[in-house]
C-alpha cells in the first residue's frame, strides 16, 4: 500500500466488463480525494465505450431499472457545494490565518 500513499496504484482486474491492467493516480489541485483511473494499453485495451454497456452483469438490469424496481436504493444526502459556500469558507480560512 506504499504506492497508494504516494498517489498511485497499479492493479489487474479480471471482471466481466473491466479486464487487464489499470492505474489509479491521485490528481493534485483538484481536492483532497481526486483520483483518475487509467486503462493501460494491453491485450484488453479497446476504443469501445464501455459505459454504453450499462447493464448489471448479475441482474442484467440498467441502473435506471434497478432504481425503479428496488426498495433499497442509496442516494447521497449531501448538499452540493455552491460558489457562495466555497467563497465563504475561503474567506473564513484567510481571516483565521491573519489572526
Amino acid at each position: 500500500m506504499h504506492e497508494l500513499h504516494e498517489g498511485n496504484l497499479k492493479f489487474i482486474m479480471h471482471g466481466k466488463k473491466l479486464k487487464g491492467e489499470f492505474a489509479l493516480v491521485k490528481i493534485s489541485g483538484r481536492g483532497e480525494n481526486s483520483w483518475l483511473l487509467i486503462k493501460h494499453r494491453d491485450k484488453y485495451a479497446t476504443t469501445k465505450d464501455i459505459t454504453k454497456n450499462d447493464k448489471s452483469v448479475v441482474s442484467h438490469k440498467t441502473l435506471e431499472q434497478v432504481e425503479k424496481t428496488s426498495d433499497i436504493f442509496w442516494g447521497s444526502n449531501r448538499k452540493a457545494a455552491t460558489k457562495k459556500t466555497a467563497k465563504t469558507k475561503s474567506t473564513r480560512a484567510k481571516s483565521v490565518k491573519k489572526k
